[in-house]
């Protein structure tokens, strides 16, 4: 953590101040203090969004131990990491306002330096559609911010709003992506239990990413899973188990394959 100023307080007083005023800021985006204070408080403010954009695991962990609330970690990062995604520093302004009536003390406000921010997608609370949970999901995938993804979709499910098919497809497609193909079967698994149930567009999902781990065995056994779930292969399942068998040169596998799918 940043080094700070004494302030003239104690250690376990100025870090409790530093925490409590750090979480007032990423909640209401401005708080009034002296400009001694502000000058320390606005720096932390920035590190914890620049956690908020690495988006990790790792980085959502170390802002819960210092941030208070579950909605301001929340907000770090969904709403301020898109909001600043484009921009490499500074997140936060000091504006001076006012001398304090009493002790004469300099006044400033803290503020969120929304002039040089990028919106692009909107952030989202709790209270929040599934459609615009879903858009936050689907961003974090695509950027390989998986951590912060699941972290999402486990919040959603602690304010008991389950997550759609969709939703988990956009999760288990990016850990197939990653190489991941463990927690991709734990969330479809996770599915079978909690709901919604996986569909056939999940399993194609899983079965890409066996493919290109070259674990061809574990992808010709999902069509048997899917059956006994349920649910019935289509011909986009065919067509990926036939181009992993032409790429391994098992060219008459393939073609028992396509038989059996005409039959």
């Amino acid at each position: 953590m940043t080094k700070l100023r004494k302030l003239n307080r104690a250690t376990c007083h100025r870090m409790s101040m530093v925490r409590t005023m750090v979480s007032q800021l990423a909640k209401h985006e401005r708080i009034e203090t002296t400009v001694a204070k502000a000058k320390e408080f606005h720096r932390l403010a920035d590190n914890m969004v620049q956690l908020g954009k690495e988006g990790t695991l790792c980085g959502a962990r170390r802002a819960g131990a210092f941030v208070r609330g579950n909605d301001v970690i929340h907000k770090l990062f969904t709403e301020l990491a898109y909001r600043y995604k484009d921009r490499a520093g500074g997140y936060t302004r000091m504006l001076r306002t006012r001398i304090r009536i009493g002790d004469a003390a300099p006044m400033a406000y803290i503020e969120e330096n929304k002039l040089w921010a990028h919106l692009g997608v909107t952030g989202c609370n709790f209270g929040a559609y599934h459609s615009q949970h879903l858009a936050i999901i689907k961003a974090l995938c695509l950027e390989s911010k998986l951590g912060v993804a699941l972290w999402l979709r486990n919040s959603m499910l602690q304010n008991f709003l389950v997550p759609d098919v969709l939703t988990h497809n956009y999760l288990v497609n990016g850990f197939c992506k990653s190489g991941d193909l463990e927690t991709a079967k734990w969330i479809i698994i996770g599915m079978i239990c909690r709901g919604p149930s996986p569909n056939c567009a999940t399993y194609n999902t899983l079965m890409v990413g066996y493919c290109a781990s070259n674990d061809l065995d574990k992808a010709l056994d999902l069509p048997s899973t899917m059956n006994t779930c349920a649910i019935r292969p289509n011909r986009v399942t065919c067509n990926i188990l036939v181009h992993a068998l032409c790429n391994k040169g098992l060219l008459g596998e393939a073609t028992k394959l396509l038989e059996q799918v005409q039959c």
